[in-house]
């Protein structure tokens, strides 16, 4: 294998450990916001605390750079009959 060669396959072995870890912790977002609300995308149930209110997207600066993270939302009943984001 050539210098290039190395650096190329250093460089693709890079991009796919950046992607897996945005992947992993928009999972754990998303199990944090299930685990809130008392069920998970597309589930019913009457232990439902809240409704899930779409994504955001933030900016997260890592040592790789700023990385575009994919936010889930939620709205949460209180027990007054009030919601919190």
């Amino acid at each position: 294998m050539s210098t290039a060669d190395v650096m190329q396959l250093r460089q693709q072995v890079h991009e796919q450990l950046r992607c897996r870890v945005l992947e992993a912790m928009e999972a754990v977002l998303e199990e944090e916001v299930a685990a809130v609300l008392g069920v998970g995308r597309h589930e019913r149930s009457a232990e439902r605390q809240g409704y899930r209110n779409g994504v955001t997207r933030r900016a997260v600066t890592t040592a790789n750079g700023v990385q575009a993270l994919t936010v889930p939302r939620a709205r949460v009943g209180n027990g007054d009959g009030t919601t919190r984001e």
